[in-house]
Parts: C-alpha cells; structure tokens; sequence
C-alpha cells in the first residue's frame, strides 16, 4: 500500500551522542545555527570548551575544535571554515582547517550583547553602548549609533504563556534610521508577485493580534519599482491549542511562503502573494530550539528531547537533554495536488502553482478552462489554454474549439485567429502559435513558426502556397543564423 502524499517532507537526523558529543554536556544555549551548512554544538569541561561543528548531507560529520579556554558563544560562518568565537576580551575568527586564530575584534571598549555572520565576510555586532558594528573580518569595521534602543529593555519583557513577548529593532544603515516594532519573531523575504515583476524586500513579523490572536505584518520595504501592496495575515490556534505560541519564521525566496515554528511544535505555511495557510501540521512534538533555511526550498532545526516522526521509543535520562536536527522541505511532485483537497479556494492553489511552476494543477486547470467556456468567456479561456503550458489544452483541436464556438451575451467580441494571439501563443507553444498564424494570414509568422524547428517540408508548402519563393529562403535563412549565434 503506498503511503498518503503530504505536502512537506520531514527528516530527521542524527543525534549529537551518536556523533560522539556528550548530550549532558549541551544545551540550547550552547548551540548555534547560522545556516543549513553546519550545525555547532559547544562543550564545556572544567575550565576548557570543546566545539563540535557537525556538517554534511546527512550532518553526519564531525569537526573538533578543543581545549579553548575561553569561549563564551560560538557561531559558525554560513559557507567557509570559519568560526566566530566570542571570548573574555576578543571575538575572534578562527580556520577549522588550521585550527588557529585568524582575525580578532576588542571587545574591551565594546562588551557584545549579539552578533552573527550576515555573509561569509562580515559580522553584524551589537554592543551595550547601542551601537551596531559591521566588521568585516578582513579589513576594518563601520559604527553605527543606534536609537530608541536601551539594554535595560531586555529585563522588562513581559512573559506569555511562558514565552517572551519582545520589540524588534529595524535599523536602515543607508538612512541611519531606526523603527521600532512589537514582534515576537521576523525575517525579511525576496519576493516577486509575477515573473514580470520587480523583486521586492518584503519585512515580516510576528504580532499579537486581539481579535484573531495572532498576525503576520509584511511590509514592502523596496519603495521604488515594486508593486507589492502592505499586508496582515491573521491566524489562531484551535481550543486544544489555546496556550501554543509562534516561536520563529523563516522566509523562502524560491515560493514567496512564510515557515512558522510554534511552541507546540506545529508548522504552519503562508502564502505571502494570497495571504492564505498552505499547511498546518505537526513538525515536532519538544521545542525548536534554532531554526534557518534549508537548501532553497525547506527550513532545518534543532529541537530539544526529540521528535514524534521517529517510529520508535527513545531511551533517554531525564537528567540530560537530547537535540535532534530537522528538516521540513516543499515536495514540489506532491505539494499541489495535496492543495488541491485540503484547501477550498481552488484559484489560489492554481495561482500558486502558475507562479512557482509547480506540476500537479493539470486537472484544476483543464476544469477552470471548460468552466470559463460552459459562461461563455471564451476569450479568458483562450488567455488560459495560451498561458498554461499543458498537453491537453495546447492542442490544435483546443483552437478548432474556441473558433467555431457560438458566442453568447458575455462575449460581444468575436474570438478569431490573429497576429496578435499568435504573438501571444509563441512564448509557450510554437505549434499552437503556428496554427494561429496561419489561420490569420500572417504566412510570414507562420514559416519562422516551421523554421525554428527545421521542418523544411512544410515550411516549402506555405512559402510555395502564399509567399514568394525569395521570402521564404530569406526567412529561414534569417531563422537559421539566428539560432547559430546562439549556439
């Protein structure tokens, strides 16, 4: 019996003990993870710190760096072999391959509150004094002075159902100017509502919402050239899950959607161009502790105490806690024709799977287009049967179809074969743009339709038929260096 589809596929990876990391050593406070690359684990021992990066297709490689003996916070480099480790008086740059400091920051004069990599030669730092430093690990750093922000905000946080309700601090380096949001996790997403369309830096966080409970705010950022409209997607959980809390979200570029992790251990996924849930089902049943974008089109993890996919009983001591790393990817074969059943707005998943071209609408297509000719719009069905690459409506009995229909009331212009809707039909199928050519006459349009794809024969019999012998050799003489100075 084959197994039902689903949507998102969750793996699950190995555990730090089998990896030879001592699991009552470690805890979420000793783990970092900057990407989807490597996964780091800090060990301390008396009065000297151990650190594992684990790393590999299945994380199942091991780097040992050991007896450093001050470390403080470790966060590895998103693609080199090169970690930041936060000591006493410096935060330092290390290579893994040589096991030895390569760049140092004083942090003396400037005691981190934060920092991480934010590309593979800078560190983003923040400091008590509110200043923000942007180091660049092979040359000097920038300081930027920071409003509305104060240290002492950390200690007056307000606490929900056990989970901290915080500020976000949104700093333009460029402007030099700061905005303050209520937000309990954000990430920022590279988005583009259509292939034609500009891409837009899209801010994303999480608030309370009193009326739904919770509510996702995007905010377009790009101000000139991208059309995106401000936005709130507002969510709640069912009564069982009254208590359950947004944890973290992570952007993915490749879709336009929004992961979010709950306290529960439950993953919910937006549509950003819809504003609608995709997806809402269990991811783990112990907390996420890390979350980051895995590979291009799914999130990995690390959670605490285990994961309730595994189909089978974990032997563990209460006195340690186990962390397992998890991945959720989009199962791009699968994921609409999940969509398909489990959600009632039919033109959001067809909408959804235009943008991202994602096989599986075929049937929610081929129904929306005899819908369209059953109301008479003819034409929006043509549009439809032209924009939609698919086998059963790009067809020249599709064409045969919408030319002999008998219009109706709403459709008061006749729908003909023209220049133009050939114009349209040749950047998705050729034939169909043929065929539509040479029912409107445009022979010429027709012969470079046959010449493209070298079928000599009956490009001869139209240029014999309704051309000069002269303008069909010039046309496909012109077809053909054309597609050599491609080559």
């Amino acid at each position: 019996m084959k197994p039902i589809p689903e949507p998102i596929k969750i793996q699950i990876f190995g555990k730090p003990k089998n990896l030879g990391i001592d699991a009552s050593k470690i805890d979420c406070s000793t783990v970092s993870l900057q990407s989807d690359k490597y996964v780091c684990f800090r060990e301390q021992i008396d009065r000297f710190t151990h650190i594992y990066v684990v790393y590999g297709e299945k994380y199942s490689a091991v780097c040992r760096l050991k007896n450093l003996t001050s470390c403080e916070f470790a966060v590895m480099n998103p693609s080199l072999q090169l970690i930041a480790i936060l000591g006493d008086e410096n935060l330092e740059v290390w290579d893994l391959q040589t096991e030895s400091p390569k760049r140092y920051f004083d942090t003396a004069n400037h005691p981190v509150i934060f920092y991480k990599w934010i590309d593979i030669n800078n560190i983003l730092i923040l400091t008590h004094q509110r200043m923000l430093i942007s180091w660049n690990i092979g040359e000097n750093y920038e300081l930027f002075k920071l409003q509305h922000f104060r240290h002492s905000d950390r200690q007056q946080m307000r606490m929900v159902s056990d989970y901290f309700t915080s500020m976000m601090l949104l700093y333009n380096v460029h402007q030099q100017k700061t905005e303050v949001y209520s937000a309990v996790t954000a990430c920022f997403l590279h988005f583009k509502p259509n292939a034609n369309a500009k891409p837009c830096t899209l801010l994303c966080f999480v608030g309370r919402d009193s009326f739904y409970g919770w509510m996702i705010h995007i905010e377009n950022l790009s101000k000139h050239g991208c059309s995106f409209v401000k936005k709130a997607i507002s969510f709640s959980f069912p009564q069982r899950r009254r208590d359950d809390f947004p944890v973290a979200m992570q952007a993915n570029d490749k879709y336009g959607i929004l992961f979010v992790i709950t306290s529960h251990g439950y993953l919910h996924v937006f549509d950003v161009n819809d504003s609608i849930c995709l997806y809402e089902g269990m991811f783990t049943s112990f907390p996420v502790v890390l979350l980051t974008a895995y590979k291009d089109s799914g999130i990995v993890c690390v959670n605490e105490m285990g994961c309730v996919n595994i189909e089978r009983k974990l032997d563990f001591s209460f006195r340690c806690i186990l962390l397992f790393i998890v991945t959720a990817v989009i199962d791009e074969e699968e994921i609409i024709s999940c969509l398909s059943i489990s959600l009632k707005n039919k033109s959001a998943v067809m909408k959804f799977a235009r943008r991202c071209n994602l096989p599986g609408a075929e049937g929610l297509f081929s129904w929306e287009f005899w819908d369209l000719c059953n109301n008479g719009e003819y034409y929006r069905a043509a549009e439809l049967a032209a924009i939609i690459h698919m086998d059963t409506l790009a067809t020249a009995r599709i064409i045969e179809y919408l030319h002999s229909v008998k219009l109706g009331k709403k459709e008061p212009n006749p729908l003909c074969c023209s220049e133009q809707l050939g114009d349209m039909l040749k950047k998705y199928d050729n034939i169909l743009a043929w065929s539509a050519y040479l029912r409107a006459g445009s022979y010429s349009k027709a012969i470079e339709c046959l010449a493209e794809k070298y079928q000599l024969n009956s490009a001869d019999l139209i240029g014999d038929k309704n051309c000069t012998k002269e303008d069909y050799i010039s046309i496909f003489q012109q077809i053909v260096n054309n597609q050599k100075s491609q080559m």
